[in-house]
């Protein structure tokens, strides 16, 4: 029904015409460059940080047990041992075994005053000393230094 005094008004749908029905040709090469590129530098970027993942990770572990020998020999008060072998590539501390992962290299050598027992190992005093020794961990061209002081017993990495 019509109404006098008001207006008639016709509704009209909108239409919106619009081009993107998907991508170009050109934005497809364009990702596909990208992740190219990316997966190009993903293996020299792994090669990078794992193995200085592994050497960190080693060497905070080995930190890790020889402060728990050394708080041991204070707690106890007795002396505790810490010894490595080249041969077996295994760090003992009183009947403990650290093995060394598989790509992963450690040398020792005695800092300070050391026995002569001719054993090549770290003593811990109840007093809290030590003879003292140095671990060098490394893999491929990544060294970390752990430093048993041997007038304090404290243990420090050194990258």
């Amino acid at each position: 029904m019509w109404q006098a005094g008001r207006a008639k008004t016709q509704m009209y749908r909108a239409s919106i015409k619009t081009n993107d029905t998907g991508y170009t040709l050109l934005e497809l090469l364009v990702v596909v460059a990208i992740v190219g590129i990316l997966a190009t530098g993903a293996p020299t970027v792994y090669a990078r940080v794992v193995p200085q993942f592994e050497v960190r990770q080693y060497a905070n572990s080995l930190a890790t047990q020889i402060r728990s020998l050394r708080d041991k020999a204070r707690r106890e008060g007795e002396t505790t041992y810490l010894s490595y072998s080249d041969e077996s590539e295994v760090i003992t501390g009183n009947a403990d075994s650290i093995p060394t992962p598989g790509n992963v290299k450690v040398k020792f050598k005695p800092v300070g005053p050391w026995q002569s027992d001719g054993l090549e190992r770290v003593a811990f005093y109840a007093s809290g000393s030590t003879t003292g020794g140095l671990f060098t961990i490394s893999r491929d061209a990544i060294s970390i230094d752990l430093l048993i002081d041997w007038v304090s017993g404290s243990v420090e990495i050194f990258q």
